[in-house]
């Protein structure tokens, strides 16, 4: 057990609170979750949705709502449609409690659920609960580092999701990696499976970022990813978020190539002191921009075959 207790909020109708809740919320403390009850108490009148924004789902490992025939019929259950689940997942883990027989809400319908309704086993359903809640905060720990990895590149794009952030950066970071702006994913996949994204996630966000350009993925016939190449602009912008001193390291090495003739990676390498792999994603970066055409032996040698005046005049 973790010495952490991993935390759930527990929405529910008022009806249900002593025939369920209470008890349902005891046996969780008694396994070590801090399960919170009151303020996720539903009763007439009152909106589930205002509550959950103005107190912060996300500050929960699980948010459980109980479902039954009287719960269902309440207007909070209205309140849940697609785009409002869709905005909680983003913040926490959802999880069903059935108690009773009684038509889960269709919003509802693709999340997990506990089965405590006549028939069930209570002692093995509550088992499950806190195995998923005590799962839920491990992935949970991985994903918080997971996310300050996804930061550099989360304001890329609209549309990215935490996921698409999380396997764009793991990319940019592969790519100031090895120096290399298109490599084979094997170990980045497993890599990204750890970090709690699964594989159909993982496939999801590659088909977007590569309809955005941000990266292009080349496929086999049966679809299984061979090679993944990453947009030079996409790396630059990674880079200058996460690297303090990114935008002088660009001008010193454009430095070094104009003024001290260094013109090869190696080189460079020397003169800077920077990572093998930073120095390739800049050279790439100015030759992306025209400042300098390059010549690449077999990926492992880089060599700046001409300058462009332009850099030649900015450099002098």
């Amino acid at each position: 057990m973790s010495i952490i207790a991993p935390k759930a909020f527990i929405s529910f109708a008022s009806e249900d609170r002593e025939r369920f809740a209470l008890d349902f919320a005891a046996r969780l403390r008694k396994c070590g979750v801090d399960a919170r009850l009151d303020l996720w108490e539903i009763r007439t009148g009152e909106s589930l949705i205002q509550k959950i924004f103005e107190m912060g789902v996300g500050y929960a490992d699980v948010f459980i709502v109980v479902l039954s025939s009287l719960s269902v019929q309440l207007p909070w259950v209205r309140e849940l449609d697609p785009g409002v689940v869709e905005r909680m997942e983003k913040a926490t883990r959802l999880m069903l409690v059935v108690i009773e027989e009684c038509e889960t809400p269709p919003a509802l319908g693709h999340l997990w659920g506990a089965q405590f309704a006549a028939g069930a086993t209570y002692d093995e359903e509550l088992k499950r609960v806190v195995e998923v809640i005590f799962e839920e905060m491990r992935t949970k720990g991985l994903e918080d580092s997971a996310l300050e990895m996804a930061r550099p590149v989360s304001q890329l794009h609209p549309d990215l999701r935490r996921g698409d952030s999380l396997v764009l950066a793991a990319l940019c970071a592969e790519c100031v990696e090895t120096g290399l702006l298109a490599f084979r994913p094997y170990l980045l996949m497993e890599r990204l499976r750890a970090a709690g994204l699964s594989a159909v996630d993982i496939d999801a966000s590659l088909k977007f970022l590569d309809e955005l350009g941000f990266i292009k993925v080349s496929r086999a016939n049966l679809g299984q990813v061979l090679l993944i190449s990453v947009s030079t602009t996409v790396v630059h912008r990674y880079l200058g978020e996460s690297r303090l001193r990114y935008k002088e390291e660009v001008n010193l090495m454009a430095g070094k190539i104009v003024n001290e003739r260094a013109l090869n990676d190696g080189v460079l390498r020397t003169a800077t002191g920077l990572p093998e792999g930073v120095v390739r994603c800049i050279l790439r970066f100015l030759e992306s921009e025209g400042f300098v055409e390059l010549l690449v032996i077999d990926k492992n040698a880089m060599f700046v075959k001409s300058v462009s005046a332009r850099l030649r005049r900015l450099m002098g």
